[in-house]
């Protein structure tokens, strides 16, 4: 189970023991109206793993999680789309979409790469310095240029000129 929603499976028990009639909203904000994805993405996440583990081993337990991640991730979806995002829809999917294949191909790059490396000790160094490297450098190549990422290239800057007047 993923550690989001082991916290709000608990988070739930917890604020239906202290708070009742449904007075947590006015104390936590909107972020717990997507506290039913939450639970449904754990129970999800516990029989798929239960059904699939034994068929595919740990590549069955992944496959759960992705699956679970996703129903969270549908909940997230429409509770910060509704409540905090200007704009349309197909916007936020579009970029969305491309952080899933940002993601799929910082995976299947490092994973290629790592299986090309060799076998045991030898290899571990080579392959830790794969999936430290290239995950980041794709990120930075493709979201690094963005206005999100202003801040970081100014601190970046800064701590440029501090390090080359050294």
């Amino acid at each position: 189970m993923l550690l989001d929603e082991a916290e709000a499976v608990d988070h739930k028990a917890l604020i239906d023991v202290l708070l009742r009639d449904g007075e947590h909203r006015a104390v936590l904000g909107h972020f717990e109206d997507d506290q039913w994805f939450m639970v449904a993405s754990a129970t999800v996440n516990l029989a798929l793993s239960f059904i699939l583990f034994p068929l595919f081993d740990i590549t069955g337990a992944l496959i759960a999680t992705v699956v679970a991640h996703c129903i969270m991730w549908a909940g997230r979806i429409r509770v910060v789309f509704r409540q905090y995002m200007r704009g349309g829809l197909g916007h936020y999917l579009g970029v969305q979409a491309l952080h899933l294949v940002t993601l799929a191909v910082c995976m299947g790059g490092s994973y290629a790469l790592c299986a090309r490396m060799p076998g045991g000790w030898l290899g571990l160094v080579p392959r830790i310095f794969v999936v430290l490297v290239v995950p980041n450098a794709l990120n930075l190549a493709v979201y690094g240029w963005g206005r999100d990422a202003a801040y970081l290239r100014q601190y970046a800057g800064k701590v440029a000129k501090k390090l080359l007047k050294k």
